[in-house]
């Protein structure tokens, strides 16, 4: 059945689904009650890119910008709630409750055709669920004293890296230019970051199957400079948790749960790394924001964001600046340079979570480099120990199996929409 009005119909179909088109005929929403799916937000050829898909006990909402898709599975599980976030071609993590220990969770992260195992710290800052990421490994004092002070003499690394000649670099060189010296760990560390997240960003993008848009602006010297910081600051942080206890694997230190739970009765006065970083890359995109004018904008991978605020709005988001973006005349919906906008705590809180992972990566290569021909300049040994109730084996079939069900589940749902969106209605 189909009503038509001024501004365009409201089409009813048999199986009790019902669609909103305007003038032009292009559907503006879509709901089907008995499924549970809603589509919110539709391409120029009528295809959903903003849409949810809720079952008892399971929650699925769909983000797409062109081929790029991120699908974020919530589901009740015996101990907690299941987390599973595809992002990219194929990538993503699983999260789940560790048993016995309550307040903490593991991640299986699958990207790049490789995983590997993370262990969190969740707790709630205000109505937000936060995932902290706790230290897997810990070095010697000493080292960490090398770590976060200048070295005697700079070194000349550039030729090392063995950037030249991959298709990322080719890219994004006329953004990204590497230190010409390095006159300390952590500015090896920063161009290490810097490096991974291009390469990640332009990886997805053909992964995609897309040509890479136009890359976005220089990274200046004031944001280099800024990211520096935000690496220094992280190995102090680092330094002072190696530095503590560690609680024993069955320690009750927090509540496990997921943003939609109500908080508990004391949430946690622990400030989110979140709101102590300046500079933060986009990795899980596309990620829909709100704009200071009022409109929405799409993030996609590899943008840089500065945040601006100090503190968590009302509404749960930190404002931000978006310093590197892909949006422009001919992709209004993507976020562009200078554009202000606000982004959700937990999805900044994942943007570092990221670059943890990735520092993670970066300081065991620099351990390996030390005292080394074309390596690093010599250090006290590292003695890196390893910390038991934060090691997690990565289970990496399951997780791929997850994320490959995720995607097909995401597939037919999306053709699902689109089959009745884009006929007539009955």
């Amino acid at each position: 059945m189909t009503k038509t009005s001024a501004g365009g119909t409201h089409e009813t179909y048999k199986n009790g689904a019902q669609v909103d088109k305007g003038r032009d005929g292009k559907p503006t929403h879509f709901s089907d009650p008995k499924n549970g799916i809603e589509a919110k937000k539709f391409d120029a050829n009528g295809k959903p890119t903003q849409l949810t898909h809720s079952v008892p006990g399971s929650r699925t909402s769909i983000q797409r910008v062109g081929n790029s898709r991120r699908i974020e599975t919530t589901r009740t599980v015996h101990g907690g709630v299941e987390h599973v976030v595809g992002y990219g071609h194929g990538g993503g993590y699983v999260q789940r409750p560790i048993p016995g220990r309550a307040g903490y969770v593991q991640r299986t992260v699958v990207y790049g055709g490789r995983s590997y195992g993370v262990v969190y710290h969740s707790y709630y800052y205000g109505h937000v669920m936060i995932y902290s990421p706790v230290p897997a490994i810990v070095f010697a004092p000493a080292y960490y004293g090398w770590l976060l002070n200048p070295w005697a003499q700079p070194i000349v690394y550039g030729p090392y890296w063995g950037w030249a000649g991959q298709p990322w670099y080719g890219y994004y060189g006329p953004v990204f230019a590497p230190y010409p010296r390095y006159y300390s760990a952590d500015q090896w560390l920063t161009d290490y970051l810097i490096a991974q997240n291009l390469q990640q960003a332009y990886d997805d993008q053909v992964a995609a199957g897309e040509t890479p848009s136009g890359p976005p602006p220089p990274i200046t010297d004031e944001e280099k400079a800024l990211i520096a910081q935000d690496v220094h600051a992280e190995l102090a942080r680092q330094q002072q948790q190696a530095a503590q206890p560690q609680p024993p694997p069955g320690n009750d230190t927090g509540a496990v749960g997921d943003n939609n739970a109500p908080p508990p009765a004391a949430a946690s006065n622990e400030i989110p790394e979140a709101l102590q970083d300046h500079i933060f890359t986009v990795y899980s995109a596309p990620l829909q924001v709100q704009m200071a004018t009022g409109n929405t904008c799409n993030l996609m991978a590899g943008d840089m964001l500065f945040r601006t605020g100090n503190a968590a709005n009302s509404d749960d988001t930190v404002d931000v600046e978006v310093k590197s973006g892909h949006g422009d005349a001919g992709h209004a919906d993507l976020c562009a340079p200078e554009v202000h906008a606000k982004v959700q705590l937990a999805d900044l809180q994942e943007m570092y979570n990221h670059k943890r992972e990735l520092l993670a990566e970066g300081e065991q290569k620099q351990s390996d480099l030390v005292g080394k021909k074309h390596g690093l300049p010599k250090a006290p040994k590292p003695n890196a120990t390893q910390v038991a109730q934060n090691q997690i084996d990565p289970d990496t079939q399951a997780a791929v199996d997850a994320l490959k069900k995720q995607l097909q589940e995401a597939d037919d749902t999306e053709n699902q929409v689109s089959q009745i969106t884009t006929t007539s209605g009955s």
